[in-house]
């Protein structure tokens, strides 16, 4: 048997047999020696039975951002489409890809956001139809973090130093809660930057924490996305500690929440986040806006991006054309003039060359910005809505 030579093997009478995946041993033999290979044979027929989704069931709520999609297995499918949306008749779709497994992991999903997702299974015969539309229903943006007594109280946040954020802030007064997420700053995986927290404690004693979601699931974690600034007294105190951007951080805006509660000896302070870890209602929470890049990106002349957007000013619809020579996820965020976000959506693997006809519903006349974020290539085009 020479080992340089192809040999051609053919396997018959498959008519019957159901579409699935054979083991073979295959016995070779000559005068002088014997060689055993084993091998897969993949049999397919053009005949697909009806898929069925698994999981998000159909109407799901509070959906995490960072779970899975999956389906059933069809053993005659080499490979599947999956696609999402948020329009039920799949006109703006969002994700359409092919996957050859059972299961999709999704990428920058919005908080609090209805979607519509499909599959369908494809093999080397053809492709079969798909599935019903499920939809759900994701997770609420963040949780709430008030502070109910600081209506008379005094104890508060009166400055926050991150890299590029240096914001001096008063005593709120109505619920214990200011929203800075207009202020934000730009961050590299693996960088340090210190974190500084000014604050009152009105004679008393409180704990500070500082929470960002470096995952991006909307979620603040206990373990491995809260540092510890720990307590101050008396009055005007400043709690500082060196925090590392996580290698592994998702790119993109998340949140950084500061929160200072009132403790005693007797009863500490809470642990977490959110409304429901408060052991007391004296304090103030902060919350700002953090965005991650890449270790080595760098700032982007926005006129040198291979990039057109029409027409300016519009009526809320536009065409956005850029050169995606990396094939990277492509996300389109709008902003006012305050740096609030007004809207945003997500391309994944959107191939070299990426149009989109982008239609922006219900936002008022005036100059806004649209921000561009291609892989680590970050740009900013002015827009006018009339």
């Amino acid at each position: 048997i020479n080992s340089d030579e192809a040999v051609l093997m053919t396997v018959s009478n498959l008519n019957n047999v159901p579409s699935t995946s054979y083991p073979l041993q295959i016995t070779a033999a000559s005068s002088t020696e014997v060689k055993n290979l084993e091998v897969t044979l993949n049999v397919t027929n053009p005949t697909f039975n009806e898929l069925i989704l698994t999981s998000p069931s159909n109407q799901t709520s509070a959906f995490s951002i960072k779970d899975n999609l999956t389906w059933q297995l069809d053993n005659n499918a080499a490979s599947y489409r999956v696609e999402l949306s948020r329009d039920i008749d799949f006109s703006g779709t969002i994700v359409s890809e092919v996957v050859t497994t059972n299961a999709f992991s999704i990428l920058s999903l919005e908080g609090n956001e209805t979607y519509y997702w499909r599959v369908k299974p494809i093999n080397s015969c053809g492709e079969g139809t798909f599935s019903d539309v499920f939809s759900f229903t994701t997770i609420a943006p963040y949780c709430i973090s008030n502070f109910n007594d600081e209506a008379g109280g005094s104890e508060h946040i009166t400055n926050i130093t991150f890299n590029t954020i240096n914001n001096v802030s008063g005593n709120d007064t109505t619920d214990g809660y200011e929203d800075f997420t207009a202020f934000n700053t730009c961050v590299k995986r693996g960088d340090t930057h210190t974190i500084s927290v000014t604050a009152n404690a009105d004679g008393v004693r409180d704990h500070i924490y500082v929470f960002i979601d470096w995952n991006r699931d909307l979620i603040f974690d206990k373990l491995t996305e809260r540092y510890d600034l720990g307590n101050i007294f008396g009055d005007i105190s400043t709690s500082s500690l060196d925090i590392t951007v996580p290698v592994d951080a998702v790119f993109g805006s998340t949140r950084m929440r500061i929160v200072l509660e009132y403790f005693d000896n007797n009863n500490p302070n809470g642990d977490g986040a959110c409304d429901t870890d408060h052991q007391h209602e004296w304090g103030e929470t902060e919350d700002y806006t953090i965005i991650v890049g890449d270790k080595t990106a760098g700032t982007v002349n926005t006129e040198t991006v291979d990039l057109t957007m029409f027409p300016n000013p519009t009526d809320g619809a536009i065409v956005l054309n850029l050169n995606n020579t990396n094939n990277n996820d492509v996300s389109v965020e709008l902003f006012d003039l305050r740096g609030r976000l007004v809207d945003k959506r997500s391309f994944t693997k959107t191939g070299a060359s990426f149009t989109r006809n982008i239609i922006f519903n219900e936002v008022k006349p005036g100059l806004y910005f649209v921000q561009i974020i291609n892989g680590e290539i970050r740009t900013r085009r002015k827009l006018i809505f009339k």
